[in-house]
C-alpha cells in the first residue's frame, strides 16, 4: 500500500478530476480519511503541468467556505523537486449529483436546495476572483438525506483567475470544461466571467428539472455548436406541470450572451429561492404529464426527496 511522505496512506481511486487522479486516503497522523490528488505519471516530465498543479492548488486553497471542498496540504512525494505533486483536500463522504441524476428529475423544491448552495460557493469563489469553469453533476456532492441536503462543490481543478487571457483549449481543440455544460464563450475560447459559471450552473439546474441537459447529441462538437446556435427548449416542454416560473430562470441563466444572464449568483440565488417558496399547489405529477426526453430516453417522474 503506498504512503505519500509516510503520513497519507492511499486507500483506492475515487476517480479522476481537473489536472489529477483522485483517491481516497487516510491521514496517519491525525486518524481521518482524507481526498488526495495526485498529478499523473504522464504529466511528471513536464514542467508547465507541475506548476499549473502547485498553481491551482494554491487557487484552491485560497477558498474557505462551508459549500467548498477543504485544502489541508500540499506536498511531493520522493526526491525533493522531483517527487510527485499531491494535494490533500477534505473526504466528502455522500452522493454525487451525477449518480442521483441517473435516477431521474427531481423535484423543484430539492433542485432549489442544491443549486443555491453551488450558487454560494461560486458567490465566494467569484468574490475572490476565481472561475470554476466546470460545474457539473459530477463536480457537486451531497450529503444529508430529505428535505435539506448539504452540498460540496468539488475540483476547482481547472479554475482560472478572472482577468487572465482567454480560455485555454486542449490538445485536442476543444475548449476547457465538460461540453454539456459549457458556456457559449468557453466554446469558442474567449474571456470567461462569474456568469460563465450561472451558465453551466443553468444547465445543472435544467437537468435535475427534466431529467437531461439542455442540449444533447452523439458527439461533443455537436453539443458544443447547439450551446452556440440554439435556444434550449423551456422545462416545461419536458415537464408540463412545472411550476410557473421556472422557465424564466433557466433561461436566463442560459443566455448565449452573458450580458443577458444574471448578473452574479447572488440575483440568480434569490429568484430560484423566491421560486421554491412559492410552492404552489399542484396534483402530483402522472407518468402522461411528464413528457418524453428527445434523446429517447424514457422519462421518469421528478423525486421529491432522491436521498
Amino acid at each position: 500500500m503506498r504512503v505519500l511522505s509516510g503520513r497519507y496512506e492511499l486507500l483506492g481511486p475515487l476517480g479522476r478530476g481537473g489536472m489529477g487522479t483522485i483517491y481516497r486516503a487516510r491521514d496517519r497522523e491525525l486518524a481521518r480519511l482524507v481526498a488526495v490528488k495526485m498529478l499523473p505519471d504522464d504529466l511528471l516530465d513536464r514542467p508547465e503541468s507541475r506548476k499549473r498543479f502547485q498553481r491551482e492548488a494554491r487557487t484552491a486553497a485560497g477558498l474557505n467556505h462551508p459549500n467548498i471542498t477543504m485544502v489541508f496540504d500540499m506536498g511531493r512525494d520522493g526526491d525533493g523537486e522531483q517527487g510527485q505533486p499531491y494535494l490533500v483536500m477534505e473526504f466528502v463522504d455522500g452522493h454525487n449529483l451525477s449518480r442521483v441524476l441517473a435516477g431521474g428529475p427531481v423535484a423543484p423544491a430539492w433542485a432549489a436546495a442544491i443549486v443555491a448552495q453551488v450558487l454560494e460557493a461560486l458567490e465566494h469563489s467569484h468574490g475572490r476572483g476565481v472561475v470554476h469553469r466546470d460545474v457539473k453533476p459530477s463536480n457537486i456532492m451531497v450529503t444529508g438525506r430529505g428535505p435539506n441536503p448539504r452540498v460540496k462543490v468539488l475540483d476547482f481543478g481547472i479554475a482560472k483567475m478572472m482577468g487572465q487571457n482567454a480560455t485555454r483549449l486542449t490538445a485536442t481543440g476543444v475548449a476547457v470544461g465538460t461540453p454539456s455544460y459549457l458556456a457559449p464563450e468557453q466554446a469558442e475560447a474567449r474571456e470567461v466571467d462569474a456568469r460563465t459559471d450561472l451558465y453551466s450552473t443553468g444547465c445543472v439546474l435544467y437537468e435535475m428539472l427534466t431529467g437531461r441537459p439542455p442540449f444533447v447529441a452523439d458527439h461533443p462538437s455537436a453539443v458544443l455548436i447547439q450551446h452556440l446556435t440554439r435556444p434550449p427548449a423551456p422545462p416545461s416542454e419536458l415537464v408540463p406541470d412545472l411550476p410557473p416560473g421556472w422557465d424564466a430562470v433557466v433561461l436566463r441563466a442560459l443566455a448565449k450572451k452573458p450580458s443577458d444572464r444574471f448578473a452574479d449568483a447572488p440575483a440568480m440565488r434569490e429568484e430560484i429561492l423566491a421560486l421554491a417558496a412559492r410552492r404552489p399547489a399542484a396534483p402530483p405529477a402522472t407518468r402522461h404529464d411528464i413528457a418524453a426526453p428527445q434523446d429517447g430516453r424514457t422519462a421518469r417522474l421528478p423525486r421529491e426527496h432522491p436521498l
